[in-house]
């Protein structure tokens, strides 16, 4: 056994040493890969829920935005701001299974005092 550790020593240390530092360098980033991928899944499952709640008329869009920004979630922040640049608005349509919602989300004009 001792002979062996001997011969197999040189020879896979080498070969352990680069494994074990291309392993560390492709791999220091899955910290940050998946806390990007929760952040992700919780942004689509917060914007699925706000879908069924307008489509199944519990909540406005406009209402269901003001309230998702007040949470903190990204989607919505984003869509204030597609607002803000349009001129027009934003126009959101639902397809739930047998009917279609449209909406056109604006902001009023601030006239001031």
């Amino acid at each position: 056994m001792e002979h062996e550790k001997k011969i197999l020593g040189p020879i896979l240390r080498p070969y352990l040493g680069n494994l074990f530092n291309s392993s560390h360098e492709n791999a220091w980033h899955v910290e940050s890969w998946r806390k990007r991928r929760d952040i992700y899944n919780s942004e689509m499952r917060s914007l699925g829920i706000f879908c069924k709640l307008v489509t199944s008329q519990e909540v406005s869009p406009a209402n269901g935005i003001v309230d998702s920004i007040s949470k903190g979630w990204y989607w919505a922040e984003n869509t204030t701001r597609m607002i803000e640049r349009s001129g027009d608005g934003l126009r959101l349509i639902f397809l739930p299974s047998s009917r279609v919602f449209k909406y056109n989300l604006t902001f009023g004009s601030n006239k001031g005092l």
